[in-house]
């Protein structure tokens, strides 16, 4: 396989990388609060309903990210944190990407949520349109870990077991 394939086939993946890693977000507090469900013997109804609020109930990402935070640990987190603001800004970039329309965004002008998602990381942008920026492989990087590094201050705050540690009783993520 020749490099200009290689580049090639990494700027496939990138796309599918971040939906992936947004996935696996969502999926992760969905399981935890899921098990606190199920584990959960003298839960006061008050907490109970919170927590299956969080569970189904439909809210804005940023919200609903603060709020399982705030449910497990009561500080929460800074709403500036970087870990916060780099997991809006990949799930602001898997909007961009899953709803696309070619017909109503010109691809020489970036969407405004991934502009200001851009303008506060250490991504080295070209110069062209954004999706053609947002399919260089440090971007499904950049993404990666955005998305492990909320995990691990969640788990840091709240005492939960670290997916990205070996331990005997956890399979270890990557």
């Amino acid at each position: 396989m020749s490099k200009d394939d290689e580049n090639t086939l990494a700027h496939t993946y990138v796309f599918p990388a971040v939906t992936f890693y947004v996935a696996a977000l969502e999926a992760y507090f969905q399981e935890l609060m899921a098990l606190s469900l199920k584990m959960a013997v003298n839960l006061p109804p008050e907490k109970e309903n919170r927590l299956l609020e969080l569970k189904n109930g439909r809210m804005k990402f940023s919200v609903w990210l603060k709020k399982v935070f705030t449910f497990y640990h009561t500080d929460g987190f800074g709403k500036n944190s970087t870990e916060y603001q780099n997991a809006l800004a990949v799930k602001r970039l898997r909007d961009s990407v899953i709803h696309y329309n070619p017909e109503f965004i010109n691809y020489i002008e970036w969407p405004q949520a991934l502009q200001n998602a851009v303008s506060g990381s250490k991504l080295e942008i070209m110069n062209s349109g954004w999706t053609t920026n947002f399919s260089q492989p440090a971007v499904a990087d950049w993404a990666h870990d955005a998305i492990k590094a909320i995990v691990i201050l969640f788990c840091n705050k709240t005492g939960a077991e670290n997916p990205f540690e070996m331990t005997p009783e956890w399979i270890r993520w990557e």
